[in-house]
């Protein structure tokens, strides 16, 4: 299927944003007069008044090893956090007009340096643990370049690996046919949010090429791969469908300063992240030996806005497939994914960020809107403060960064809600043992390490297989380059 570009409005900014869309309520503020409700006016107004009082508000302490994120703030600031919440998510719900065409294809890009499109696939094999993930973006000015890596983790073969920075996306074959493509590697779009089709035909390298090794790894394979995505779950949209409270105290635990004020008025329009989860089934060959048969549980996702990744200090992601469904409220659900994310000395938006959400299979057989509803929301969970990991010193004269890594093993707790106010309606233990098959991935030129790690995984006792992702900031981050939402 040609893919068509939805034509939305441009303006330029100076903001940065994570490697993954963020939630900021404070973008409310520019949207009052659409609303055009008084009651909405006055609560802008509020909002105003009371930012302009607490300006040097300070954000709480660390929360102690036993607090699930969000802390929220003061009751006042819950309270406001709340209102500008409400307020983002029914300009999120005025999206809704969009075909599911628009809503897949391209978009026009803002006139920014960190502009950023993209399509992502993470999956896991039930019988194998064997994964693949891979992505492949629009990005920079005019969104003429492309970032792709393809990573496989066959237990036959090992790691095999493409990354490629600053693509030339436009000299592909059919490069304008609205489908993602960049270096050989195509996503096809079959049916918008229901059915993809991932090809590729060519060499990956065998192993990882560590971006500061002076001795380049020349190893490869020829890897051939065709496999089909088919969706599962309704679509889960950034701040729409995630539970207000949380968004709110999301907003609230910050300190409201000047910086962040500016920053939330200038904030671009021309961004949206969906997820879903779904099975990716069809064949993998290596050296042109017998393909392998798959089927991958996946998480993907596509989202656009401005990114980028040296602005986050730490992140930890959780995309999970159940070998059997957990049971809440009588109802089954088969995915889990959360996101967790910190981001100190931030200029402009959140310093640490709390999402995720358990999803079912209501949308599994062609019935994906975008709007259907039956996920429920992560509302809390385990800060990022309290996830620990290791250090290793770095050596300035060859060129090697100090550098994090995660734990071996790792437990995460998390409170689930409903679907439309946020009560809790379970908690949610994961449990992260065992050896570690790991790749890896150094996104805007190695600013940034990002560990997916499969392992033993138990969720509320359930076993479970797919990706722990970890990742970290590599050298510095000049506040001054921008805010990340």
């Amino acid at each position: 299927m040609i893919l068509g570009v939805l034509k939305t409005e441009t303006r330029k900014n100076d903001r940065v944003r994570t490697g993954r869309t963020m939630f900021n309520p404070f973008e409310a503020l520019t949207s009052l007069a659409p609303i055009s409700s008084p009651s909405v006016a006055v609560l802008g107004g509020l909002i105003c008044a009371w930012i302009g009082w607490r300006l040097s508000c300070k954000a709480p302490p660390k929360p102690n090893p036993k607090q699930l994120d969000p802390v929220g703030g003061t009751p006042l600031k819950n309270l406001l956090g709340l209102g500008m919440a409400k307020i983002a998510q029914t300009r999120e719900q005025a999206h809704a007009s969009w075909s599911l065409k628009e809503l897949e294809g391209f978009h026009a890009p803002d006139i920014h340096p960190f502009w950023n499109e993209s399509y992502y696939f993470n999956g896991c094999d039930l019988n194998t643990h064997d994964r693949i993930i891979t992505r492949i973006s629009h990005r920079g000015i005019n969104a003429d370049k492309s970032y792709v890596f393809l990573l496989l983790d066959l237990k036959q073969y090992g790691y095999l690996t493409l990354e490629e920075d600053d693509v030339d996306w436009k000299s592909e074959p059919n490069a304008l046919d609205g489908n993602p493509r960049a270096n050989g590697l195509t996503y096809e779009c079959i049916d918008p949010m229901q059915t993809w089709r991932l090809t590729y035909d060519g060499v990956l390298t065998d192993g990882h090429k560590v971006p500061w090794l002076k001795t380049k790894n020349t190893r490869t394979k020829h890897v051939k791969l065709d496999l089909t995505y088919c969706n599962d779950t309704p679509t889960f949209w950034y701040m729409r469908d995630d539970a207000s409270d949380t968004l709110a105290k999301n907003l609230s635990q910050e300190a409201w300063g000047l910086d962040f004020i500016r920053y939330c008025l200038a904030r671009s329009k021309n961004h949206c992240h969906i997820e879903a989860w779904g099975s990716m089934k069809g064949t993998i060959a290596v050296d042109h030996e017998s393909p392998v048969e798959y089927n991958f549980g996946t998480f993907r996702d596509h989202s656009w806005d401005i990114r980028l990744w040296a602005a986050i200090d730490q992140l930890f992601i959780l995309l999970l497939t159940f070998e059997e469904p957990l049971i809440i409220q009588g109802k089954e659900y088969w995915y889990l994914d959360l996101t967790l994310v910190h981001m100190p000395n931030n200029s402009g938006g959140v310093q640490r960020y709390t999402t995720g959400w358990l999803g079912t299979k209501d949308a599994a057989g062609g019935k994906a809107t975008g709007s259907l509803t039956g996920n429920l929301p992560v509302t809390h969970a385990t800060s990022i403060l309290n996830i620990g990991y290791t250090e290793e010193v770095g050596n300035e004269k060859q060129g090697i960064p100090s550098r994090r890594f995660p734990l071996e093993e790792s437990r995460i707790a998390m409170h689930v809600g409903d679907a439309v106010g946020g009560e809790k309606v379970a908690e949610v233990l994961v449990e992260c043992t065992g050896a570690m098959r790991t790749l890896q991935y150094w996104p805007d030129h190695a600013r940034f390490e990002v560990f997916e790690i499969e392992q033993q995984f138990l969720v509320n006792g359930v076993r479970a297989y797919g990706t722990r992702q970890e990742g970290f900031r590599l050298g510095a981050y000049d506040p001054t380059e921008g805010g990340c939402g």
